[in-house]
């Protein structure tokens, strides 16, 4: 068999078992405080305060937030074949590096964060279409928008607005249009501060005070010899993804190439998170998105007995890193 192209129910029940296991394994865990939280937004501090009234509620919540995320990544490579056959390895791969490497005990940052960037993707993807997409693009400029009020350093991941206009070929138009939904949160989240006697420029101030280049862009977390191999791992399967598209990218359609080359330019911007601000594990449900999407390029075109082999590995390390 392989596993990389394994049926829906496999990767269904393999990505449950797994947010299932690193939620119940994380949530009594005493985590480091620097490492946790990193800089906060006013609506950031407004989620965290109702996840500490409602804790199981939002632990469950994230959960589901986690589960969707994943089976739309999933949904987005088999519709747009982006590997050139059917594969739907970014369902596993989404939960392993958005919840088994480390979770925060307050998640609903990280994951809501994670989710509207997922959405983002989602709708700017469906924009590579005849005619004009004002309502997909905006909807998904939305998102991206959000985004920087929750957790101000993911300020990159608007890049995929310009690069997503550029690579899908849209117009000046509906460039418009997308920059007035990205600029459309922050302007009513703005209004509303105004509205209960705070300055209107707050909230812009804020986000600027809080993207101010880091001294370290590292994040340390005490961890298992199995957690440290399982980022290793991760993160060299992650090169290897893009390296495989970059050599082999004309082997799939033109829209699938353009969507992967989306995807790369957005896991750039992820990946210069961690260097803005005092490092969060924020950045782990956020980079998990572009990450679990180029990985199962390289899967794809390897033999499947090696293939197994190393989806199996690390499958294990990441177990391994949950109860050992």
């Amino acid at each position: 068999m392989n596993l990389s192209r394994q049926p829906f129910l496999l990767a269904l029940l393999t990505l449950v078992a797994l947010v299932a296991a690193a939620f119940l394994r994380r949530q009594g865990i005493a985590f480091p405080v620097e490492t946790v939280g990193g800089p906060q937004t006013f609506a950031a501090r407004w989620l965290v305060e109702m996840q500490h009234d409602w804790p199981r509620t939002f632990w469950v919540s994230c959960g589901l937030l986690a589960v969707i995320s994943a089976l739309l990544l999933g949904r987005l490579g088999v519709r747009y074949k982006l590997y050139g056959g059917g594969t739907l390895l970014t369902i596993p791969f989404y939960a392993i590096i958005a919840c088994c490497i480390y979770i925060s005990p307050e998640p609903a940052v990280g994951f809501a964060v994670s989710f509207l960037l997922t959405l983002a993707l989602r709708y700017y993807c469906a924009s590579y279409r005849n005619g004009y997409t004002f309502d997909v693009l905006f909807r998904g400029s939305v998102c991206l928008g959000m985004i920087p009020l929750l957790y101000a350093p993911a300020m990159p991941v608007a890049v995929l607005l310009p690069v997503g206009v550029l690579l899908f070929k849209r117009t000046l138009r509906e460039l418009i249009v997308a920059l007035c939904g990205l600029l459309l949160p922050v302007a009513a989240f703005s209004y509303l501060r105004w509205a209960f006697g705070e300055p209107f420029e707050e909230v812009v101030v804020q986000l600027a005070e809080q993207c101010r280049p880091a001294e370290t862009g590292w994040i340390y977390v005490e961890s298992s010899f199995a957690g440290f191999a399982l980022s290793v791992v991760l993160a060299l399967l992650v090169l290897g993804g893009a390296a495989a598209h970059a050599v082999d990218r004309y082997a799939c359609s033109t829209k699938a190439r353009a969507i992967l080359a989306a995807d790369f330019w957005l896991l750039a911007a992820c990946a210069s998170v961690p260097f803005l601000a005092v490092p969060s594990v924020v950045f782990l449900p956020l980079i998990a998105v572009p990450a679990s999407v180029l990985i199962p390029f390289l899967f794809v075109r390897l033999r499947a007995a090696f293939a197994n082999l190393l989806y199996l590995l690390v499958l294990a390390l990441a177990l391994l890193h949950l109860f050992l």
